[in-house]
């Protein structure tokens, strides 16, 4: 058991050394404060069993008997990576409930089976893997130097250098979120900010470099998420962030994706509030107006409500006040217009849907006729416009159906 102490200030370092003395398997290493991707590497370095499980301090293992298991199922199938079930704990250790991880982003396991590297999905959860350390050594799959967001890095190297993953069906690691408080507490400086981005780019970029392209997609997704989560919309650091490491990268985002967008139209949002030269202004707002994506009938609504210099003077002069609420209303105009733009459609549907219902009508009033002329042809010919008619109507009930929902 390899323990690695990275520059603790309080009384770990006393703690372990009262262990050590107690069980001798344990060995300790010292080093200055480096982050946890350093103290990782250094614990690799000195490892010297077949195969590498990590645990962070304030995480447990769930199943005394789960790494032994996981030993033997790797060695029987000379595994380069043997992955086991993660579940959530609370502060007090205990199970978090009603957690649902079959359909998370955390791959749950319930067999003894194997999966390819595209199967296991975003790299995420690196600890509840054991990692043959041959295999990490010789692929040279190091924790990179971030302050923050350096796990997926390590795990995507490791899903590209392998085909297969081995899975074990027990509940392996415990995996204590609340205790950290969340990526907002974590990430609260420039500087952590900046690694914490950094980390997305360069994990898709190496998922990408594996072939790994829809993992690297949906991860792109996640970084999307954070950059649009309301209580990120206003942090200016990431905006200057994104720019330096994203400029001139048009490929790296699909512009159709709807969070995307919303980034891209907060981005300039942000631009246009907090720019004060006039002609600079006037600049960007004829700019953002040409934007490709701008064609779709309601992202254009929405680019033109952002662009609408009454709409933004009004939203300029309250919004350093009350930040919160001017982005609320806006927000609120956005959605109304979908919503319309949404019930538009569901109107025209329903008017086709009466007209189809009338062209029914018809067609079995012809159907009568030329059943009075014994006209077989034309029999058969109405009796298919009658069902291409059902079919149609069969269609618009459905696309009202999706359009109500997606009102609600």
């Amino acid at each position: 058991i390899i323990c690695v102490d990275d520059g603790s200030t309080d009384d770990s370092l006393n703690l372990l050394e009262k262990l050590k003395t107690k069980y001798n398997s344990i060995k300790i290493i010292k080093q200055n404060n480096q982050g946890s991707g350093k103290a990782r590497n250094n614990g690799i370095k000195n490892a010297q069993g077949e195969f590498i499980a990590f645990l962070d301090a304030d995480d447990m293992f769930l199943d005394n008997n789960a790494l032994e298991v996981m030993y033997n199922f790797a060695m029987d199938n000379d595994a380069d990576i043997t992955s086991a079930n993660l579940q959530f704990i609370e502060k007090d250790y205990s199970l978090k409930e009603n957690w649902h991880y079959i359909n998370g982003d955390y791959m749950y396991f319930t067999s003894y089976d194997f999966i390819s590297p595209k199967e296991y999905g975003i790299p995420y959860a690196f600890y509840k893997n054991i990692f043959n350390r041959d295999f990490i050594i010789d692929n040279n799959i190091l924790f990179p130097d971030l302050i923050r967001g350096q796990d997926p890095i390590f795990l995507a190297e490791a899903l590209i250098s392998t085909n297969k993953i081995f899975t074990v069906p027990l509940n392996f690691y415990g995996y204590n979120y609340s205790i950290g408080g969340g990526v907002n507490v974590k990430v609260n400086d420039y500087n952590k900010k900046f690694s914490y981005m950094k980390h997305f780019k360069e994990t898709c970029d190496t998922l990408k470099k594996g072939k790994l392209i829809d993992c690297a997609n949906t991860y792109k997704t996640h970084l999307l998420d954070y950059l649009t989560w309301r209580e990120n919309i206003f942090d200016e650091e990431l905006y200057v962030i994104c720019e330096e490491l994203f400029k001139g990268s048009d490929e790296y985002f699909d512009k159709t994706n709807e969070q995307y967008i919303k980034f891209n139209i907060l981005s300039t949002f942000h631009t246009l509030l907090y720019e004060t030269d006039e002609e600079f202004f006037i600049n960007i707002k004829n700019e953002f107006s040409k934007i490709p994506y701008a064609q779709e009938d309601i992202i254009f609504e929405k680019l033109k409500l952002i662009v609408d210099s009454k709409a933004l003077d009004e939203i300029r002069l309250n919004y350093k006040n009350n930040p919160i609420k001017q982005w609320r209303k806006i927000n609120e105009r956005i959605y109304n217009l979908e919503i319309n733009s949404l019930q538009e459609i569901i109107d025209k549907n329903t008017g086709l849907i009466k007209i189809n219902k009338e062209l029914l009508r018809e067609n079995k009033n012809l159907i009568k006729d030329n059943n009075n002329i014994k006209d077989i042809k034309l029999i058969h010919k109405n009796r298919k416009l009658i069902h291409k008619n059902r079919e149609l109507i069969n269609k618009n009930r459905q696309i009202i159906l999706e359009n109500r929902q997606n009102i609600k």
